[in-house]
Order: C-alpha cells, then structure tokens, then sequence
C-alpha cells in the first residue's frame, strides 16, 4: 500500500508500567522513511506539569539552562535564531503559541530540505502530553538525533518538571 507512495511506516508501542492499556500510552514513536535518504521522528511524552512549565523549558534561556546544563542562546520570538548545547543544536524559531506549540527550523548544514521540529502541548487532568515531529533528519544521524530527544531533551525535561 506504502510502497507507491514511496513510504514505509513503522509502528512502534511501549505502554507505561508494561500494562497494555491505550489509555496510559507512555511514548508512540512513528518513523517514516522516505526516498531521499531522510527520516522523520513522531514521538510523544507524558509529563506530570503544567503547560506554562514545559513551554518555559522549551523557550526560557534561563529555564533551559536549568534543566540542560547548558547555556542556551534563545529568545522567545518567532523568526529569531536560537543555539543550544554549546552550538551542537542551532535553528530558528518558526512559531509559538505560548503553553501549547514550539515549532523550529533545525541546521543541518547545507540540506536542501528544511527539518522542522513541531512540539505540541496537550493539558490533561494531571499531565501535559507532548507531541514531537521532527522532519527531514539526516538518515546518517538520524538515531543519534532519536536518543537525544529521548534521553537529552524531552527525557531531562520530564525528569527536571517531575522531581
């Protein structure tokens, strides 16, 4: 069905606690495979914060730096460019709609096509649920880029917000 289309999707589920319940779903990860040697990244996180809390760690230098050890060099404006971790994350800030969406064009040297990081925040009774797309990553980093949303990025930030 995919193959036309020229896409093989991979679904890939692990469910909190190890309970098979969709409803404590803890991340989904959606690859996508496309015909230029790209890969897009779907994830999504549950954090126990308020939105207004994750969405600071996302766009507050100062909170950024809190919860990375890194000094960030970011101001929370659309159409500014932004540098983290000592330069190994730069872009620029396409949109934000503050305590809901994130979204970031990342450099990745001299590709063609654009990789957009969308993060959309989701309030929920006693979490926010979080929403990753990052497009267009370079097959050749692309699990590099994988583990550091899982473990560097999103999983300090949960880590940071829930202690």
């Amino acid at each position: 069905m995919f193959g036309d289309l020229g896409f093989g999707i991979c679904l890939v589920r692990r469910l909190a606690d190890g309970i098979w319940d969709f409803f404590k779903l803890s991340f989904t990860k959606l690859y996508i495979f496309n015909k230029k040697n790209m890969k897009d990244l779907k994830y999504y996180l549950r954090i126990k914060a308020l939105p207004e809390d994750v969405y600071a760690c996302l766009t507050n230098p100062f909170t950024i730096e809190l919860w990375s050890g890194y000094k960030a060099n970011m101001k929370a404006e659309e159409n500014t460019e932004f540098e983290m971790w000592e330069g190994d994350i730069a872009g620029r800030i396409l949109k934000l709609v503050p305590n809901r969406l994130v979204e970031q064009e990342w450099y990745f040297g001299e590709q063609e096509e654009k990789s957009i990081v969308t993060i959309k925040l989701h309030a929920e009774r006693h979490h926010v649920s979080v929403e990753l797309r990052h497009t267009n990553i370079p097959d050749e980093i692309f699990e590099e880029i994988e583990m550091g949303w899982k473990e560097h990025y999103l999983g300090r930030i949960k880590a940071f917000l829930e202690l």
